[in-house]
């Protein structure tokens, strides 16, 4: 039986504190755990101020909904008008560890995988006893009737070890196979479907997934209305599958004289037939579909004949065979698309729209029946956009010569009465709020009546009205019959919005939830608000875009919490569910430029649960060809094992400011065109955001380069440098992960000079600067997104340097 989590035992007169009631202390009682200091801390958030008892124990309630709780008790005293909260609770242990043995024989999975409790859950004897239920009918239903199961719990303080030991039992073993089919290439097929399965234990789930597969593989082989369905036969843990098999008769396809479509086409078309109707084909269903298929291609005159006959195959089955003579005749182009009936479009601008959509035959100029009756769709959409809302189009006309060689496609519209906006109201908001509405609006007053833009028009007045402060604005009348109302004439139409502003919204507190290993503070850093400052919805996402970027959470959810007072003080709820933050991969490979390549990283995230993280990458590669090197290098060459270690620290709001720091060190030896090179590189940067668009950083980094076994003698030598970076961004991108419009700018010079401990010797001074700009431009058009990356810059040596070939 699961334990109940018994919060509120002791209820108090809610009269007293209707007025608002502050909490100056909350004291917590429980037995000493990790997880017993990270919910004091938790309901440390509770001091402040209430409006009511009720509101206290809502806040309670959340921050205690993720349960663990053995029990849960608390009470509020009150001294001299001072309140205090006292909470008594015992978590639930937790599992430390699952330990699944097997007496007499294993199981090829792995244990672990059959139970729903995991190591690191509170532990409930009543889950446990649930998981032991189900365990055994899953052991029953991979083979082994008669498994039984003993288990022990035992407690570690606040921990516990659950040993499970399981005896399997004599198997239920698959011995053999009978069906019923006629077929002997089918009775031989499921022989050979089941052989690995021989000798093994039965598992029901596995041999159903057997069957379908069976059943597709055969419906590819032609026997296209086969079903099956099997009974085990379990005599002494033997068991014996019979396979019931209905309707495998053989069909087969000669198509003959097919020029411009392909054959697999015409095959797929009628295997979808089979699979529709489940019988036979008659040669009426295969000429309709055939054609159809051919007027969707603009061959009008396409002419089909079926033969059907049947023959012996090797297996002596007797085999159905559709023999299909195809004519494909020639397409039919279109001569002329004319329009009547219309006063507001002009002929030239209807055609324009005509040929901006027109799919692909029609666009040249052949004969399309589905684009046709799509423009329609179309063409009728453009003109209630403009307030036709009567507009009537028919299907166009068709007109053909006697060969159907050519044709004329017509099309007729009746525009009818044109409807205007009369007037819009809004009823239950104040009077300043609908100048800002009526602009944000598509449809407004004197304006031609577009009912497509309302959906978007009642979507905008809500979130124009949320943005303000109102979060949980709507329209009330959204989707009843006064929201537009028609004059009888049907000339002109009186929009009425009815709104339920509900209570403005401003922060009380915030509370976290989720947060069991990342500080309170780090969460606290992207979020910039501050006690009575006003929630909108795109407060709250910019909130969860900003602790998503982090990149320590797998889902973040911010939401106020709702409720009916007319104090607009309301908590902030921010619930995330951290990542596990320790990573080890190892990702061998190869490249053609590099050869083999193996490449191993060691991570850690939120080192403290202070948004820190440090990262081991290495790569080594072995090159299998010298092509990218040039030809004497190629000759000379000898193996070299190239290989890049790199060891990166990042920390987010560094000394608790909005800056974020990054320092890395990295080890490289690589073999370019003309040399070798050992580089050893170090780098910091300093990052800031300015704006919710736009950052800036600045790097500072220190390379020293040595390079050797160079073509040329003058290429071998070392090199230092030594630069610093500022950079500033832009980004106007919708998304930053998967952008489809927008644009991102980057501005980033580089100097380099000996006071950045760049090199500086007689024969060789570094003293440069370069300007780059890099530029991304994300273009929406009908069927996708067109990229496009423009970069450019330029490099000036300064004044007394002398250098050569560098890295």
């Amino acid at each position: 039986m699961k334990l109940l989590i018994t919060l509120f035992l002791i209820l108090l007169p809610i009269i007293a504190f209707a007025e608002g009631l502050t909490l100056s202390q909350v004291n917590v009682e429980c037995l000493k755990s990790d997880n017993c200091n990270e919910r004091k801390n938790r309901f440390a958030t509770l001091i402040g101020d209430y409006r009511s008892l009720v509101h206290m124990k809502d806040t309670l309630r959340v921050l205690a909904s993720d349960g663990g709780y053995q029990s849960f008790t608390y009470e509020l005293d009150e001294n001299a008008g001072k309140y205090s909260l006292n909470i008594h609770f015992q978590l639930k242990p937790i599992i430390e560890e699952i330990n699944i043995g097997f007496t007499d024989r294993n199981l090829e999975y792995d244990p672990n995988q059959l139970l729903s409790i995991k190591e690191g859950d509170f532990f409930e004897i009543q889950r446990l006893k649930e998981n032991m239920t189900s365990l055994q009918k899953r052991l029953e239903s991979m083979g082994y009737p008669k498994n039984t199961h003993t288990y022990e719990v035992k407690e570690k303080g606040n921990k516990v070890v659950v040993s499970v030991v399981v005896t399997l039992g004599q198997p239920r073993i698959f011995k053999n196979i009978r069906s019923n089919s006629k077929s002997k290439y089918v009775q031989d097929y499921l022989v050979k479907k089941f052989y690995n399965l021989y000798n093994r234990p039965f598992e029901m789930t596995k041999f159903k997934l057997y069957l379908d597969d069976a059943q597709k593989e055969l419906f590819n082989y032609g026997y296209f209305l086969i079903a099956m369905d099997f009974t085990p036969e379990i005599k002494e843990n033997r068991v014996t599958l019979d396979i019931k098999v209905t309707n495998d008769q053989l069909f087969a396809f000669d198509f003959k004289n097919l020029k411009q479509e392909h054959r697999n086409v015409i095959h797929n078309i009628l295997l979808d037939l089979f699979r529709k109707y489940k019988r036979p084909l008659s040669d009426s269903t295969i000429k309709s579909a055939l054609r159809e298929h051919y007027l969707n291609k603009a061959r009008l005159n396409a002419e089909v004949k079926i033969e059907n006959s049947e023959f012996i195959n090797m297996y002596d089955e007797t085999v159905h065979l559709y023999r299909v003579y195809l004519d494909e005749k020639y397409k039919t182009r279109v001569t002329s698309v004319n329009f009547s009936g219309n006063n507001y479009f002009s002929n030239k601008r209807l055609q324009g729209m005509f040929d901006k959509e027109a799919f692909e035959l029609a666009s040249i100029n052949y004969y399309d029946q589905e684009f046709y009756e799509y423009f329609v769709d179309y063409l009728r959409g453009q003109y209630i956009q403009r307030g036709f809302v009567q507009v009537r189009i028919p299907r166009p006309v068709s007109n053909f010569d006697a060969e159907k060689r050519t044709a004329t496609v017509d099309y007729i519209i009746q525009e009818n009465q044109r409807a205007y906006v009369r007037k819009i109201e809004f009823q239950g908001i104040p009077l300043e709020y609908e100048d800002k509405l009526l602009t944000v609006m598509h449809n407004k007053s004197t304006r031609p009546f577009n009912p497509i833009k309302m959906v978007d028009d009642i979507k905008k007045v809500a979130s124009t009205l949320q943005e303000e402060g109102y979060y949980y604005a709507e329209v009330t009348n959204a989707n009843d019959e006064d929201l537009v109302r028609y004059t009888k004439t049907g000339a002109d139409v009186d929009i009425r919005f009815k709104i339920n502003l509900g209570p403005m919204v401003k922060l009380n507190r915030i509370i976290f939830l989720g947060n069991n290993k990342t500080r309170k503070k780090v969460l606290l850093k992207k979020i910039p608000l501050e006690p009575g400052d006003t929630i909108t919805p795109m407060r709250t996402r910019d909130i969860e875009s900003a602790l998503s970027a982090t990149g320590l959470f797998n889902t973040v959810n911010v939401v106020p919490l709702k409720h009916n007072s007319k104090n607009a003080s309301t908590d902030l709820l921010v619930r995330v569910v951290e990542r596990e933050y320790g990573l080890i991969e190892v990702a061998p490979g190869y490249r053609t430029d590099l050869g083999l390549k193996l490449t191993g990283t060691l991570s850690y995230q939120n080192i403290a649960g202070e948004n820190k993280s440090i990262t081991l990458r290495t790569q080594l590669n072995q090159r299998l060809s010298y092509q990218t090197l040039d030809p004497q290098r190629r000759k000379d060459a000898v193996p070299i094992l190239e290989h890049n270690t790199s060891l990166t620290y990042t920390q987010g709001d560094i000394f608790d400011t909005l800056i974020d720091f990054s320092a890395s060190g990295a080890y490289q030896l690589k073999r370019f065109y003309s040399f070798d090179a050992e580089i050893l590189r170090a780098n910091t940067i300093f990052t800031r955001d300015l704006t919710k668009r736009m950052s800036s950083s600045v790097r500072y980094q220190y390379e020293d380069i040595q390079q050797f076994n160079a073509t040329n003698e003058i290429d071998n030598g070392s090199f230092e440098i030594g630069a610093i970076t500022p950079s500033l961004t832009y980004d106007l991108r919708n998304s930053q992960i998967n952008p489809v419009k927008g644009a991102f700018f980057n501005l980033s010079t580089e100097w380099a000079n000996p006071y950045f401990l760049s090199q500086k010797e007689p024969d060789l001074t570094i003293n440069y600067y370069k300007l780059i700009s890099r530029n991304r431009f994300y273009i929406p058009f009908k069927n996708g997104t067109v990229a496009i990356s423009m970069v450019g810059g330029s490099r000036k040596t300064l004044p007394g340097t002398r250098s050569k070939l560098m890295v």
